[in-house]
C-alpha cells in the first residue's frame, strides 16, 4: 500500500505507521505466547541486544498514547545492559509496563530508569492498593478502574520468571507505582 500510494504527505503516511506498528506489536506478542508454551529457548531466536535504544523506541512509540494528557515521559540512563533473550520478549514486557503507567496517570510524570542489572517503570499515577498488590499478577485480575483483560501484568510475570529475572511492585494508593525487572 505504501509503494502504491507514491505519496510523502503525512496524513497519509502517519495511518500506515502506526499500522504497521501494530502488526509488529501484534507479531512480538504472538512470539512472546508461543515461546511461553515451549519447553526451551531455540538458540536461533536468541540475539545480543542493546537495551537502551529499545527503550528509546519503546518511550518513543507510547509518547503517542499521552493525547490530553499532562504527563511527562523521562528517561534516565545509569547503564546499558546488553541481554542474550529474544528482544521481542523485553519488547512485550516493557511496552506493558509504560501503557499500563500511561493508562494509571492522567497527569504527572512516568520515569524508566536503565541500570546495568534492570529496568524500572516508575509513575505518578493512581497507585495499587496494598490488599490487589499481591493479586495484581495473577491472570485475569483486575484492580479497581482497569477496563484492561487482567493478563498484562501476568504475562510480564512469566516473561521475568522464564528468564530467571525478578519481577517486583512497589505501589502506594494516589502516589503512583514503581514496577522493577531485575535481570540476573
Amino acid at each position: 500500500l505504501r509503494n502504491k500510494l507514491n505519496s510523502d504527505e503525512e496524513s497519509v503516511l502517519r495511518p500506515l505507521d502506526r499500522i504497521q506498528r501494530q502488526v509488529t506489536n501484534m507479531e512480538n506478542i504472538i512470539e512472546a505466547l508461543l515461546w511461553l508454551s515451549r519447553e526451551e529457548i531455540s538458540p536461533d531466536n536468541i540475539k545480543i541486544f542493546s537495551v537502551l535504544p529499545l527503550v528509546r523506541d519503546i518511550l518513543e512509540e507510547n509518547r503517542r498514547n499521552i493525547v490530553g494528557k499532562s504527563i511527562d515521559i523521562n528517561l534516565v540512563t545509569r547503564g546499558n545492559p546488553v541481554l542474550s533473550v529474544p528482544a521481542p520478549l523485553f519488547q512485550i514486557a516493557l511496552t506493558n509496563l509504560i501503557q499500563n503507567a500511561v493508562r494509571y496517570t492522567s497527569d504527572g510524570h512516568i520515569t524508566v530508569y536503565v541500570h546495568d542489572d534492570r529496568v524500572l517503570v516508575s509513575d505518578t499515577g493512581s497507585g495499587i492498593k496494598g490488599t490487589d498488590l499481591d493479586k495484581i499478577t495473577q491472570p485475569h485480575f483486575r484492580g479497581t478502574g482497569s477496563d484492561g483483560f487482567g493478563l498484562g501484568l501476568s504475562l510480564v510475570k512469566r516473561l521475568c520468571v522464564r528468564l530467571g529475572w525478578q519481577f517486583e511492585i512497589e505501589s502506594e494508593v494516589d502516589c503512583g507505582t514503581t514496577v522493577h525487572m531485575i535481570f540476573k
